[in-house]
């Protein structure tokens, strides 16, 4: 009987995880900082797969899951040079909340990219201290958890 409710609870759970729009994650390391600090709790809308410049998204990669902000979506170009991201030749404008948080004068590493179908190029707010896109490159669509709503 024991394992018979045992095995009902772990389907319920996994049920309810399936189709709950949000999880719940905690930030670490400072590739984020100061917009969002290490230790902070974040909340993931996984069904929000709407990505734009400026987004800041949780995605898995090698070392585990990563938080940066979509600075190049599928079919750009993406230019990372003189301290400053171009898209198609023009200067990446994000809303002007995250302006102050993007440090651009701090990008250490130039990169020329097209982005094919299902790739987007990822970047920490703290490029100094980011390991992102400009190291590994794009990221995959299959790969996008989802888009951090609450940052707490």
């Amino acid at each position: 009987m024991w394992i018979t409710l045992g095995i009902i609870a772990m389907v319920i759970f996994f049920v309810f995880r399936s189709i709950f729009p949000i999880d719940m994650y905690r930030m670490e390391g400072a590739s984020m900082e100061p917009t969002i600090m290490a230790g902070q709790s974040l909340a993931l809308n996984k069904f929000d797969t709407d990505y734009h410049h400026g987004d800041v998204v949780i995605f898995n990669y090698k070392t585990g899951t990563l938080v940066k902000r979509v600075a190049a979506l599928p079919g750009e170009t993406i230019e990372v040079k003189e301290g400053a991201i171009f898209i198609n030749g023009q200067k990446l404008v994000i809303p002007s909340i995250l302006k102050i948080h993007f440090q651009l004068d701090n990008l250490q590493s130039s990169v020329t990219r097209t982005l094919a179908t299902g790739e987007y190029f990822m970047i920490g707010d703290n490029t100094a201290k980011s390991y992102d896109s400009r190291a590994f490159g794009p990221i995959k669509f299959d790969s996008i958890l989802g888009k951090i709503t609450i940052v707490e």
